[in-house]
């Protein structure tokens, strides 16, 4: 049966100044998933451990199920944890790594053979039972670590950056699995990942790290629309960020050209504008709806296969990236829109400002 988890002011430090969690709190409701995402060293994998109870936080409380968990010993927590190296024993079958949690529980043999057909089945690694993990592709020995954990039968699934090991093609298949594996089982999890695309596949919600502080926990789509700061902005979908100032309802770059008109504070205030590369379009002076041009030169030309990712320099100085369709732009002078609609507004400390 699947748990909800619950943390709350969670804190820990290393040591007098390192300080990895800093009262971090988060929630996952039973048989959600909960994707923690972040940069390397944001304090993602501390949290995982002090959920799975290999590490004690210093301050703060965490809840499995409503109940106190905060210094329970590992056992006791009903989780299981997939790492980020396989960590498979290299002289034993694929059956045998997938049974050995059981075999260390001491459960009888005819259950375990049992359990190991029923995983064997879920992860399609019938056919691979009797093989060693040599000679196993990187996506077979992943599901193997998986099974291992999920024949224990956990209430709360942790899974720490599991595709980071494999390459890019192969990490897009194994998401597809995992979304479709978590959706079978029901199972509450818990899962840590650098990639933002990773984050807001698999997550039912997403919750942001940086430098050991919590940023925003929300929905995937909300995330990415409504981001909370600067930070989650840039963070998740590279998003533009143009700094000014707003003054008279106009937001200015550091030349004081006015860029757009907004529905914001008429008091001047440093402020920062933030506009997504898929929100910028060749600009169209027939739109019905209120649309900010940007004109500026282009610097270069990435091609995405049917769009490019063109770097353009304004006449401010800033630099922005625009994903447009392929032979929208060319190298020079480009004038581009964006309805107002679409655009993200940030006060001086970063703090999102709603238009």
């Amino acid at each position: 049966m699947a748990e909800g988890i619950d943390c709350v002011d969670v804190t820990k430090t290393f040591g007098p100044t390192d300080q990895a969690l800093r009262q971090v709190t988060v929630s996952c409701q039973a048989g959600e998933t909960l994707t923690l995402v972040g940069p390397s060293g944001c304090g993602k994998t501390t949290l995982l451990r002090c959920i799975a109870g290999l590490d004690n936080p210093t301050g703060g409380t965490i809840r499995i199920n409503g109940r106190d968990m905060t210094h329970a010993d590992p056992q006791r927590r009903s989780t299981a944890m997939v790492f980020q190296n396989y960590a498979l024993y290299p002289a034993k079958t694929v059956a045998a790594n997938i049974e050995f949690p059981l075999v260390m529980s001491k459960v009888p043999r005819g259950e375990r053979t049992g359990r190991v057909a029923e995983i064997a089945r879920l992860l399609r690694l019938t056919s691979h039972l009797e093989k060693k993990p040599a000679q196993l592709s990187g996506g077979q020995k992943q599901r193997v670590g998986i099974g291992r954990a999920l024949i224990r039968r956990p209430s709360v699934l942790l899974m720490d950056e599991p595709l980071s090991n494999l390459d890019a093609a192969l990490r897009v298949d194994m998401r597809t699995e995992l979304h479709e594996l978590f959706q079978k089982l029901g199972t509450t999890v818990v899962y840590v990942t650098h990639d933002q695309t990773e984050a807001l596949t698999l997550g039912d919600r997403v919750a942001v790290l940086n430098e050991g502080q919590l940023q925003q926990q929300a929905t995937p789509r909300e995330v990415y629309a409504r981001p909370a700061n600067r930070f989650t902005a840039s963070f998740l979908g590279a998003m533009n960020l143009l700094d000014g100032t707003v003054q008279d309802g106009y937001f200015r770059t550091p030349d004081g050209s006015p860029i757009v008109e907004l529905r914001a504070p008429k008091a001047a205030t440093t402020a920062c504008i933030g506009i997504r590369p898929e929100d910028l379009r060749a600009a169209d002076t027939s739109a019905s709806h209120p649309h900010v041009t940007l004109t500026g030169r282009v610097r270069l030309l990435e091609l995405l296969g049917s769009e490019e990712l063109a770097h353009i320099t304004l006449a401010s100085g800033h630099k922005l990236k625009a994903r447009l369709p392929v032979g929208t732009v060319t190298s020079g002078t480009v004038h581009l829109s964006v309805d107002t609609e679409r655009l993200h507004l940030f006060d001086a400390e970063g703090i999102r400002i709603d238009l």
